[in-house]
């Protein structure tokens, strides 16, 4: 019997399959990191899959803003 689930270390919605975290780096835009405090001890960065454009995410060290920051902050180029 085949299994559910396979090695990828991401999928999207679109099929489209990342191998690995390198792999969803190359093929993905960043849209920047959402703070998640309060819901988990890591923020979580948003990412565009360049096949379809859905919105897809990774979890990330928890960034530090500072007063009056916006809860979603833009990625560095």
């Amino acid at each position: 019997m085949e299994g559910i689930w396979d090695d990828s270390f991401k999928e999207c919605s679109c099929g489209e399959k990342f191998e690995s975290e390198t792999a969803f780096l190359k093929r993905t835009q960043s849209i920047g990191v959402m703070s998640a405090s309060g819901y988990m001890p890591h923020d979580l960065e948003l990412r565009n899959c360049n096949s379809c454009m859905t919105t897809l995410t990774r979890r990330v060290a928890r960034m530090v803003a500072s007063s009056g920051a916006s809860a979603i902050s833009q990625a560095q180029a």
